[in-house]
C-alpha cells in the first residue's frame, strides 16, 4: 500500500527537462486537448521558429551585403519571418492548418528566392526538409503528406533544371552566393537537428510516461490481489482463475449471542 500511495503521489520527470520558457514558447497557440494533435501542433512550432530564424539571419546578412540591391529577396525574407511566427495562431482553425500554411509558405516564398539568387546560392537545399513535415501529420495521414512531399520533390526538380544559375538579382557577385551557400548549409544542418533532438526529447518523456503508469498498474494490482493471481491473470494464459487445496476444510463458527451483544457494544 506505501508503494502504491508513493507512486500516486510522486511523478517522474522525463531525463531531460526543457527550460520552462521554451516549453511554453513552442506551445504557443495550441488549444487541442487530444494528446496526438497537440504533440504534431508543436512540432508544427518548433519549424515555424526555425524557419523564422533562417529568414531572419538571412534577412540580417542581406541587408548589410547590399540593402538596395536585394530589396526584393529582403522583402520575401521579411514576409517569410512574418509567416512563420503567425503560423501558432492557426493551430485554432484546425489541427492540421499551421502545418500546411508553413508548408505552403516555405515551398512558393523560396522557390522566389531560388529563382532570384540562382543555383549557385544552394538555397535550394531547403527543399530537401521537406520530409520533416511527416513530424507534422504523422503517418495516418500519409496521403496528405505525399501530397505536399510531392510537391517538394517537383519544386527542387524545376529548380534544378530551370533556375538560372546566377539568378535574376545582382548575377555577377558571386562572392555573394558562396557566402549564401555556405549559410544554406549551416542553416539546413542546424533544423535537422533541432527538429531530431525535439523529436527525441518527445519520445523520452512519452516513455518516461508509460513506465509510470506501467508501474502504478502493477502496484495496484499487487495492493488488490496476491502476486502469483495478478502475474497468473497479466499472462492471459487462463480464462478463469479458481484455486482448489485438496483435504483442506474450512469452518466458519459463531459463539451463540456474540453477534446480538457485541451489536450492542459501543465502539
Amino acid at each position: 500500500m506505501t508503494r502504491l500511495r508513493d507512486l500516486v503521489r510522486g511523478q517522474r520527470t522525463p531525463a531531460i527537462r526543457l527550460p520552462a520558457w521554451l516549453d511554453r514558447l513552442i506551445s504557443i497557440g495550441i488549444v487541442s486537448t487530444d494528446e496526438l494533435v497537440i504533440e504534431r501542433q508543436r512540432c508544427v512550432n518548433v519549424a515555424a521558429f526555425a524557419v523564422a530564424a533562417t529568414a531572419l539571419s538571412h534577412l540580417i546578412i542581406n541587408a548589410f551585403h547590399d540593402f538596395h540591391g536585394l530589396i526584393l529577396v529582403n522583402a520575401d525574407n521579411a514576409l517569410m519571418l512574418a509567416v512563420s511566427l503567425l503560423v501558432p495562431r492557426l493551430h485554432r482553425i484546425g489541427d492540421y492548418a499551421g502545418g500546411i500554411a508553413l508548408v505552403l509558405a516555405v515551398l512558393f516564398g523560396q522557390m522566389f528566392i531560388v529563382w532570384s539568387l540562382g543555383l549557385a546560392s544552394a538555397l535550394h537545399i531547403y527543399y530537401t526538409l521537406g520530409g520533416a513535415m511527416l513530424f507534422f501529420f504523422g503517418v495516418e495521414n500519409w496521403r496528405l503528406f505525399l501530397t505536399l512531399f510531392g510537391l517538394y520533390v517537383l519544386a527542387l526538380v524545376l529548380a534544378l533544371n530551370l533556375a538560372p544559375v546566377a539568378g535574376l538579382v545582382v548575377p555577377e557577385d558571386q562572392a555573394f552566393r558562396d557566402m549564401l551557400s555556405s549559410q544554406a548549409m549551416i542553416n539546413t544542418a542546424a533544423i535537422i537537428a533541432a527538429l531530431i533532438f525535439y523529436a527525441l526529447w518527445d519520445r523520452d518523456r512519452a516513455r518516461m510516461e508509460l513506465q509510470d503508469e506501467h508501474a502504478r498498474s502493477e502496484a495496484l494490482l499487487g495492493t488488490l490481489m496476491p502476486q502469483a493471481i495478478a502475474e497468473r491473470l497479466k499472462s492471459g494464459r487462463e480464462a478463469r482463475i479458481a484455486d482448489k487445496i485438496e483435504m483442506l476444510s474450512v469452518m466458519f463458527a459463531d459463539l451463540t449471542g456474540f453477534t446480538a451483544a457485541a451489536h450492542d457494544l459501543s465502539p
